[in-house]
């Protein structure tokens, strides 16, 4: 008759098979969390935000719909874009045109 009393567990073979178990876990939370992250996103966007595109273009939003956007590049420019390119929302910016404050120097004085 097979013995039947207690079974012994190597430690060695626990920590082999856990230690793929749980970074596996790791990575599908890290998934879960960057994807509601862009669903926050996605939800948030609206007109006149500034925004960077996935391919790093900057632009202001001027319309929005379901599936794509209309982006104003420069005065005057609008793209259309899938709404899924926008990576970030950018504070908004002064678009005034830069004045330049530095005194010309005069080499002969």
């Amino acid at each position: 008759m097979p013995h039947e009393g207690n079974v012994r567990v190597d430690p060695a073979s626990l920590i082999l098979f856990a230690v793929p178990i749980l970074l596996i876990a790791f990575m599908f939370n890290a998934q879960r969390k960057r994807q509601r992250a862009f669903s926050r996103l996605q939800d948030s966007l609206s007109v006149g935000q500034d925004v960077v595109t996935t391919s790093g273009m900057f632009a202001r939003i001027v319309e929005i719909d379901d599936t794509a956007v209309i982006l104003q590049i420069a005065a005057g420019v609008q793209v259309r874009w899938d709404r899924r390119a926008i990576a970030t929302v950018t504070p908004a910016a002064n678009h005034a045109t830069p004045t330049n404050h530095a005194t010309p120097t005069n080499p002969e004085s």
